[in-house]
């Protein structure tokens, strides 16, 4: 292509090296819509400008305006053309935080890229501190340099960002750019570890027509004010569909290559091959394996490893899997192996660098040791044609950018691992320029970073060299030891020893020169361990090809091993290049043996040496454990019971290397005796338990003899016994577990409780509560626990005591057998229980109190008792209600009154409530309450006098009641202890026919016997009863006094003065009947009044009448006076009034307003005299004295003022006397006859 000039169909393109002259700087200022020219520059040629469009004439009426652009109008430049779908796919990648440009000013990004990021499109990480600059020519990176704005350096994302300043209309800035230069952009540096990829390779993939492709970019578009516009979207940038065709496309990422790390200076490398099995391979394939078997062979006799993938369209290629583990090639069988992987490939179709690559990547990202590479060589005959890392790559028969492009990302994700890559090109596919590609990959230098070869033959030379590198020679030792157990046959050979060894890792060789000059140990230095494959290299170094001379290695022994000779030798060398025997000298000590050998350049020595491990003496460990319990599989968890027969085993194991012989002890344990047969020990006799049984046992190496031991549990065993420990003892040797420990399942443990369940009273049953008071009739059922919380069934002998006051009533199911019947208070009932291990057995036990309870019981207190065990709660005690009574009475003085005696107006009353308590138990809330209602309308109570004495205790004052209800203070009423409730009442004087009736009640928490109050409440009530039926009030609750019902006459009459007054001097009698008849009363005494009595004129009184019919007969006559002519009928009724018989005398009349005993009935009886009458007060004159003056008032009544409320009467003129009701008594009215 020199001396050609190509057109880049699109803005962007690549400049092409050549040697025509410079384009002319006027043909850039051509309008957008002109295709864009490639610049062919002269690398002697001067740059054309210095500064953007100096050199560009446009007439001022061409220079456009710049308008700010929508964000529609944005949008749509920065849009890539309409691209095939995978190609638009592999484009569009999101942008970074890019500037904003301001008012004259465009952006231009260019993304920068370093590792792959995996995918069927292009993207790559970024890449800080690469350089760029814009200029006006594809040869002229310095034009624009002396400008800020045309340089720009990548970010840590990559983005290299030009802040581009437009020149507008009539503008003479010449630091700014006008907006249709189309500048290019150049790249100038990359920062440390990274280096520029100067040029690439494009064109057919078979390497027939090749483009070299500076990567110099150029913008073909103008520009516009607030535009940005970046390289991963333009089409008219480095994203590009120009004439060229799309091997000139790049993927808008700007390819910057890491540096190759540096080869590591040592024998032996981690290899991996990265295999080309594209289609152009073709025939040749079979030679390409071979370079790679040469390429493997070169690496036997040193400490490598190697892995192998392939590639052609993807990877792994269709027609070759990807082998990423490290495998070892020191020895011809390893390598073998390794070469196995891959001898079956077969070739595919296209050449994808990128998916082979980054499967090498991948492999080392997954951090596994068997995938870290030192090295990796790709093996390719052509330029890649496609890109891709998934299952649908791009591809194109051509070579192109973006196939390039992809492939230095991927080659970067692997060097980053610090993995050289070594990039082998065979044939005319990968020759010539295709160069610049294998650099771009790897490194700039041949023959260390790339190689070109013209086919596989010359490839595998190359590789050969490249597998030698470090190693001028070496020595490669082989540890394998033989195990103490294996034979060893007499003069063994190496075939017999390798059958019976194994490689041996951790092995520590060192190695010396005699003669340095000639030869000496190269890198790594010793000393060297063996690895897993018990292989350790001693790389040698000569200082001319023809130097020869003897080295020495030593090994150091390790304790419990010794050296194994092989023909008298300390070591079997093989000379791998000739497979021939090599003639050694033994060497070293006994803990450093060793061997003497010849070296020379390139020697590869393979050197075995044998170690056996000397057999240990006899280890002996027992163990023991306990196997069956009856027969049946146990472990030391299982719980033993009297009788069980135990079976133990001991196991005498030998891990050391030859026959070993114990002494076992076993001791029978305590709650056992031996009762084995055949089982080889020889115990004493008898073989109780404590005493000693012993065996002799012999153990081979590696193996185990077991022997048994078989005891019987005691039966029964002993109450304090928890385990059944056997403990063996060994002679000789360890004992890791000597002794077993079962626990012993405990004896029966029975605990019995009692508690009252069920209470029935009445009629209604309930569950009460502890404490209860129980009472007369009351049916209890108990219920008795008995719980076994050992191990073994129990039995014991129940025996409940009936409670006094009670007497057993259960049913013959609770199963009690009683002593008698019936089954009194003291009477002992017993039964059997059995409970099974940790089970609760219940009994019902059920009694019912007796009425009445003596008063002496204070409580129901019913005790079991139990044979066997504890007795947690063997007794309930509930208590029985007090009995207590209340008693009332009334007294004269000291003396008591019967019920309905007689007493006398103005008498003093004493009454008296007697609470007496007779039984055991206290009673509490005590309260006399007496009703005096039907007192007090007749009496007055004597203020203060009511006092409250309990017992001894010291009196307590009462209230005087301000009502009619008396109420002691609440107290209680201890045991057999009485209390007296006593006060005063003083008989109103005028109470006549009269009932002094009083009631008392008794309050307690529990109702006395007697005065209990009705409807009243009491803790004896069941839960579901309103209240208890209440105790009849009796004749002992009440007190009843009467006052008599009196009968008087009036005897009044003319005195001188006329007056009618009470004349003294009749005398009078009571009769049965008219006449004749019985005199019920001879003579009517005469009426006292007044306080001390004194004598009522006129007036006799009687109280002696019971309710009836009477006579009254005048006997005797005052002087003066006649006698009445007959008897005067009259009716003396219940309530103590008085009515004269039919047919009477106008001048007897009843009257209530007698003098003295006002209210009284009184019969009035007036005589005519026929004397001179005496004046009121006065006695009749005897015959001869002079008579007295009536009085002329002779219709006088007396009315006088009540008394504590009480009707009275006074004299006044005409009418009758009637007494007014007050204080609730009915009036009586006593009409004048």
């Amino acid at each position: 292509m020199a001396g050609v000039v190509s057109l880049l169909v699109a803005a962007g393109g690549l400049t092409l090296p050549a040697t025509a002259a410079p384009v002319p700087a006027e043909a850039t200022a051509s309008s957008a819509e002109s295709a864009p020219t490639a610049v062919v520059p002269d690398p002697t040629t001067a740059p054309t400008t210095s500064e953007p469009a100096s050199a560009v004439t446009v007439a001022p009426s061409e220079a456009p305006v710049v308008e700010p652009l929508e964000v529609e109008e944005v949008a749509a430049q920065e849009r890539a053309p309409e691209l095939d779908a995978t190609r638009a796919a592999d484009s569009l990648v999101s942008p970074m935080a890019v500037p904003s440009p301001g008012s004259g000013q465009a952006v231009l990004n260019v993304k920068v890229g370093g590792d792959r990021i995996g995918g069927n499109g292009i993207s790559a990480t970024g890449v800080a501190g690469v350089t760029l600059r814009l200029s006006d020519g594809s040869n002229n990176p310095s034009g624009w340099a002396s400008f800020g704005w045309a340089t720009c350096i990548s970010d840590s994302a990559g983005d290299c960002s030009f802040v581009i300043p437009l020149k507008t209309s009539g503008t003479s800035d010449a630091a700014a750019m006008r907006s249709n230069i189309r500048p290019y952009v150049h790249q100038i540096s990359a920062p440390t570890g990274y280096s520029l990829v100067p040029q690439l390779r494009t064109g057919s993939g078979s390497g027939g027509s090749d483009d070299l492709r500076p990567l110099v970019y150029r913008f073909d578009g103008s520009m516009s004010s607030g535009a940005t516009y970046l390289s991963t979207t333009r089409s008219d940038f480095m994203i590009t569909s120009s004439s060229e065709g799309d091997e000139a496309t790049s993927a808008g990422y700007w390819p910057v290559r890491r540096d190759n790390p540096s080869a590591l200076q040592q024998c032996g490398l981690d290899v991996a091959v990265l295999f080309d099995l594209s289609g152009s391979i073709g025939s040749a394939l079979p030679t390409a394996k071979a370079a790679v078997n040469q390429f493997t062979n070169a690496f036997v006799g040193t400490p490598s490893r190697m892995a192998v993938f392939s590639f052609d369209l993807t990877s792994p290629a269709s027609g070759g899997a990807n082998h990423p583990n490290l495998l070892p090639v020191r020895t011809t069988a390893e390598a073998t192996t390794f070469k196995n992987q891959y001898s079956g490939w077969s070739t595919g179709s296209g050449t994808n660098w990128d998916a082979g690559l980054y499967q090498v990547a991948q492999a080392q990202a997954s951090g596994a040791t068997n995938r870290r590479y030192d090295m990796l060589v790709v093996l390719t005959d052509g330029n890649p044609t496609s890109f891709g890392t998934g299952n649908n790559p791009s591809q194109d028969g051509d070579n192109r950018l973006r196939d390039i492009e992809a492939g230095v990302f991927s080659a970067n994700l692997v060097k980053a691992s610090g993995t050289r890559i070594v990039a082998v090109g065979v044939g005319g596919g990968a020759g010539g320029d295709s160069n610049r590609n294998l650099i771009a990959i790897s490194g700039p230098q041949q023959g260390t970073d790339y190689f070109q070869a013209g086919d596989y033959n010359a490839a595998a030379s190359y590789l050969a060299a490249l597998a030698k590198g470090n190693c001028e020679g070496s020595i490669d030792v082989v540890k394998r030891v033989i195990p103490a157990t294996a034979q060893v046959p007499a003069n063994p050979t190496k075939a017999q020893l390798d059958a019976i060894s194994a490689p041996a890792a951790g092995w520590v060789f060192n190695a010396t020169s005699a003669n340095p000059a000639q030869v000496s140990i190269g890198t790594p230095a010793g000393p060297w361990t063996t690895d897993a494959q018990g292989h350790a290299t001693v790389p040698l170094k000569f200082p001319t090809p023809q130097a020869v001379g003897p080295i020495t290695f030593t090994e150091t022994q390790k304790a419990g091993y010794e050296l194994q000779p092989v023909n008298g030798q300390n070591a079997v060398c093989l000379n791998t290049n000739t497979n021939l025997p090599v003639a050694i000298a033994g060497a070293g000590t006994a803990a450093t043996p060793g061997a003497t050998l010849p070296v020379a350049v390139n020697t590869a020595i393979e050197c075995t040496v044998y170690n056996r491990q000397v057999p240990p003496p006899a280890a002996l460990a027992t163990t023991k454990t306990i196997t069956q319990v009856n027969g049946a599989t146990a472990t030391s968890a299982t719980s033993i019971t009297p009788g069980d027969v135990l079976r133990y085993s001991v196991a005498v194991t030998n891990t050391g290397g030859v026959a070993g012989t114990t002494v076992l002890t076993e001791t029978v344990p305590t709650g056992t005796r031996y009762t084995g047969t055949g089982e080889g020990w020889v115990c004493a006799t008898p073989a109780v338990a404590n005493s000693t049984c012993t065996r002799s046992v012999s153990v081979n190496p590696a193996a185990t003899v077991t022997s048994t031991f078989t005891v019987t549990a005691d039966a029964p065993l002993p109450a304090t016994l928890t385990q059944i420990r056997n403990v063996v003892t060994s002679s000789i040797g360890t004992c890791s577990t000597c002794e077993v420990t079962n626990p012993v399942t405990p004896p029966a443990s029975l605990a019995t409780g009692k508690v009252l369940t069920q209470l029935t009273r009445g009629g209604v049953t309930w569950a009460p509560e502890v404490g209860d008071t129980v009472a007369p009739t009351d049916v209890l059922a108990y219920t008795v626990s008995v719980s076994n919380t050992g191990g073994l069934p129990g039995t014991t002998l129940l025996t409940e005591t009936v409670p006094p006051g009670t007497t057993y009533t259960g049913p013959a199911s609770q199963g009690w057998t009683c002593a008698a019947t019936p089954a009194v208070g003291g009477t002992s009932c017993t039964q059997s229980v059995t409970v099974v291990a940790g089970a609760t057995a219940t009994r019902t036990f059920t009694v019912t109190v007796a009425s009445p309870l003596e008063p002496s019981l204070a409580s129901i207190r019913n005790v079991v008792t139990s044979s066997v065990g504890t007795c947690t709660t063997c007794s309930t005690t509930n208590p029985v209600p007090p009995q207590w009574s209340v008693v009332k009475t009334s007294l004269r003085g000291t003396a008591e009154l019967p019920r309905g005696a007689t007493v006398q107006p103005g008498e003093v009353l004493t009454y008296r409530v007697t609470a007496t308590n007779a039984s055991a138990n206290p009673v509490t809330g005590v309260m006399l309450v007496d009703d005096l209602s039907g007192v007090l309308d007749d009496a007055t109570f004597v203020a203060g006098s009511a006092q409250l004495v309990v017992g001894a205790q010291a009196p307590i004052a009462v209230a005087t009641p301000v009502g009619a209800t008396l109420t002691s203070p609440v107290f209680t009423l201890p045991a057999g202890t009485t209390a007296v409730l006593s006060y005063r009442v003083t008989v109103d004087a005028d109470a006549w026919s009269a009932e002094l009736r009083n009631v008392v009640v008794g309050h307690g928490d529990y109702p006395p016997a007697t005065c209990a109050p009705a409807g009243g409440t009491s803790r004896l009530v069941a839960p579901s009863a309103a209240s208890f039926a209440p105790f009849a009030v009796g004749d002992e609750c009440t007190t009843t006094n009467v006052t008599p019902s009196p009968l008087q006459i009036l005897k009044v009459g003319e005195n001188a003065a006329g007056a009618v007054v009470p004349m003294d001097g009749s005398a009078w009698s009571i009769w049965t009947a008219a006449t004749g008849g019985t005199a019920v009363l001879a003579t009517v005494p005469g009426a006292t009044a007044g306080y001390p009595a004194a004598p009522v004129p006129g007036l006799f009184r009687t109280t002696m009448l019971a309710p009836g019919t009477y006579w009254l007969e005048e006997s005797r006559a005052l002087a003066g006076f006649q006698l009445l002519p007959q008897r005067v009928a009259f009716t003396v009724t219940a309530t103590g009034s008085i009515t004269l018989g039919a047919g009477g005398s106008t001048n007897i009349t009843v009257v209530t307003d007698a003098p003295g005993y006002p209210g009284v009935p009184t019969i009035r009886v007036e005589d005519v005299p026929r004397m001179a009458l005496p004046e009121a007060g006065a006695r009749a004159s005897r015959p001869g004295t002079p008579p007295v003056r009536a009085s002329r008032h002779s219709d006088l009544r007396w009315r006088s003022p009540g008394v504590f409320g009480r009707p009275r009467g006074r004299w006044s003129e005409g009418g009758s006397t009637t007494r007014t009701p007050e204080g609730g008594r009915p009036a009586q009215d006593h009409t004048k006859q």
